[in-house]
């Protein structure tokens, strides 16, 4: 909530990226050793420490950017699936596994509707609703004007507020 104030900007994220969670527990799981894998992590570190002192971070000029956006986008895309349970209140945490699906292939009939339904909250689904709204009412009169609260902190404040 500080990143985008400080940096003047609504879309900033700082902390860990989900991409390199991924990377981390792939690196894991294939040394087989944590030992191991935050020992590659300092010989990383101290890669990135020399190459800035060195001045040698242009050779990032190489990677086409098409790359780094589809990159980006298909951790954009991760982020956001991962929080429509959340915005509907569903608090199982085989989602994504097995409850969607089932309603969609009707492998249990329409078990999966009224299990799904029984899940849901209606007081967060109105919370999300209301957020949304507001979101929408910020973007179009307060958002247009160069604000020094950018919505997402004014969101956050708010649903808080509200719930």
């Amino acid at each position: 909530m500080v990143i985008p104030i400080i940096s003047r900007s609504e879309l900033s994220v700082s902390g860990p990226a989900a991409g390199l969670t991924a990377i981390c527990a792939a690196a894991i799981a294939t040394s087989g050793n944590i030992t191991a894998f935050f020992l590659a992590l300092s010989i990383a570190g101290l890669l990135q420490i020399l190459l800035g002192a060195f001045k040698l971070g242009g050779f990032t000029h190489f990677i086409p950017s098409a790359v780094i956006k589809g990159m980006l986008a298909a951790i954009g895309i991760l982020l956001m699936s991962k929080q429509i349970p959340l915005l509907l209140g569903y608090e199982k945490p085989d989602f994504w596994r097995k409850e969607l699906f089932n309603i969609f292939t009707f492998e249990h009939g329409f078990s999966g509707i009224t299990d799904f339904y029984r899940q849901t909250s209606r007081g967060i689904v109105s919370l999300s609703v209301i957020s949304f709204a507001l979101l929408a009412v910020w973007q179009k009169t307060i958002g247009k004007k160069k604000t020094l609260l950018p919505a997402s902190f004014f969101l956050v404040i708010a649903g808080t507020l509200l719930a």
